[in-house]
């Protein structure tokens, strides 16, 4: 290149007018071999199908599906299912695909041809399509067809499979989340008898029953302290009448006989103590004159026994003078209170031992709430975890059942294969148009280099430009006859070159 060269229009069209042979031979070859090549690749044709998703009958709401995956993923899996390698080959046997190359090419690189040759693709949210690309057209339409039923097949039978897949692990989830939760009950059970009254559910029951116990204590030790107080006033009593058991009674007046049939008639009047002591008095004396066979004395000693009642019922209730009764009186009354004493004392020794048991269990409710709060825990997030797990699982068996009776999701192909018309490929014009865009480009190129190496100074201006000298003189170029000869001998090969490209090309696009 020199130096200061200035590249106008003038000096492009003289060069390639110079140089025009740089640029049309590797056209013509390029452009040759390009029609060539369109000549010899065979006509590929393509049929597909188009298949749609439809959705189940019964909405979402009603019934939950059991596929979540997205149509491309499931089509992924239904492609690796159908075209795997035992499966894809026994489809190349049955299509008969590739029978010239059998036997000649490994078995694997034949697979990877074919599968290479297959688009199944998603075109919408619910629609996919199932194509096929090959040299024959019947073949190419039959193997469309058998690949859209593989697939459709699988992919219906993925979503039956993982609906059953789907019910058996809820099911052995289920299982398993039963056992836990019966192990759980047994360890709350267990604690239930271990700390029964213990439990934090049971401290208001066990307040409530501690405050009846000890109202009911309080009563009774009131009644009790009554009753030991009254034991001691008859038990004075019964010492002081031992003593005077023996003294005769002043006090009392004489009783006259009494009438025949009513031996009570002539008693006084006053306390049970002392007509009792007068009708003794009496009993005494007309035992004289009668038998205890007679019937006066029979009634008498009725009303002597209704006299020791109703004097022992005095004594015991303190409405008479405890001084005034019999000593055998006294010793009943002493006996009963005894009794009732004895039965009040066991009643507060017992209140007292269920007091003291009350306030055991609810002062052990803090040590025994961390363990029965975990064991609750555990107890309902293990009950919360069965009844999902069981409400899923049914959920996945209805769901199973509406597919299995076709009212589940269902494939439709809208479009079936069809028999191709025209090739798909090659585009034979695209193919020649690119090897004359090469060979043109390959020419400019050549002619640039050719430009980029040449040093000649060719114009007064470069010789300026370049060396800043005077021009003194322009000597023309020569041309000999050797160099005639030469240019002549090689516009001749490059024609001859040109010649037969075009006529090869031209005879390979007539056959």
């Amino acid at each position: 290149m020199v130096p200061g060269r200035r590249y106008h229009v003038r000096f492009l069209l003289r060069t390639l007018r110079h140089a025009w042979w740089m640029v049309v031979i590797p056209l013509a070859i390029t452009g040759s071999v390009a029609v060539l090549i369109a000549r010899a690749l065979p006509d590929v044709y393509y049929s597909q199908s188009v298949v749609r998703v439809v959705p189940p009958h019964l909405p979402d709401n009603y019934v939950k599906g059991t596929v979540t995956l997205g149509l491309p993923e499931r089509l992924d899996t239904a492609t690796r299912q159908v075209l795997g390698p035992q499966q894809i080959e026994k489809l190349m046997t049955e299509l008969g695909v590739y029978p010239a190359a059998r036997g000649r090419v490994p078995s694997d690189v034949l697979q990877r041809w074919f599968r290479s040759s297959i688009r199944i693709a998603p075109v919408s949210a619910n629609t996919f399509v199932v194509g096929y690309f090959g040299y024959s057209r019947t073949r190419v339409q039959r193997v469309a067809e058998r690949l859209t039923t593989l697939i459709t097949e699988e992919t219906s039978k993925q979503r039956e499979t993982l609906a059953d897949n789907t019910g058996q692990f809820f099911e052995s989830e289920l299982q398993i989340a039963r056992r836990r939760l019966e192990e759980q009950e047994q360890k709350v059970s267990a604690f239930r008898r271990r700390y029964a009254g213990q439990l934090p559910t049971q401290v208001e029951a066990n307040l409530g029953l501690m405050q009846v116990a000890g109202t009911e204590l309080q009563n009774t030790e009131d009644a009790l302290t009554k009753d030991r107080g009254r034991r001691d006033e008859i038990a004075h009593a019964l010492d002081a009448a031992t003593a005077a058991e023996a003294a005769p009674v002043v006090d009392d007046p004489p009783v006259a006989d009494p009438p025949p049939g009513n031996p009570t008639a002539t008693l006084p009047a006053g306390p049970p103590s002392r007509q009792l002591r007068a009708a003794r008095a009496l009993r005494a004396r007309l035992l004289r004159h009668f038998t205890p066979q007679h019937p006066d004395m029979q009634a008498l000693d009725r009303g002597i026994a209704e006299f020791e009642k109703a004097a022992a019922v005095e004594a015991a209730n303190g409405t008479g003078g405890v001084g005034q009764v019999e000593p055998t009186q006294l010793r009943t009354a002493l006996k009963a209170l005894d009794a009732q004493i004895a039965v009040r004392d066991a009643a507060a020794k017992r209140l007292r031992a269920t007091l003291a048991a009350y306030r055991g269990r609810v002062d052990a409710v803090p040590e025994r709430e961390a363990e029965w709060m975990r064991l609750t825990r555990d107890y309902a997030t293990l009950q919360g975890v069965y009844a999902n797990l069981s409400a899923k699982r049914e959920e996945s068996r209805i769901a199973g059942n509406l597919d299995r009776q076709a009212a589940g999701e269902q494939l439709t192909i809208l479009e079936q294969p069809g028999f191709p018309e025209k090739p798909v490929s090659p585009n034979r014009r695209g193919v020649v148009l690119g090897g004359i865009a090469i060979g043109a480009g390959l020419g400019l190129f050549l002619l640039v280099l050719r430009e980029l190496r040449d040093r000649t100074l060719r114009a007064e201006e470069e010789v300026l430009a370049a060396l800043n000298l005077p021009v003194v003189g322009l000597v023309p170029r020569i041309i000999t006859a050797l160099d005639r000869q030469h240019l002549r001998r090689r516009r001749l090969i490059w024609s001859a070159a040109l010649v037969v490209c075009v006529g090869l090309a031209a005879l390979r696009w007539t056959l």
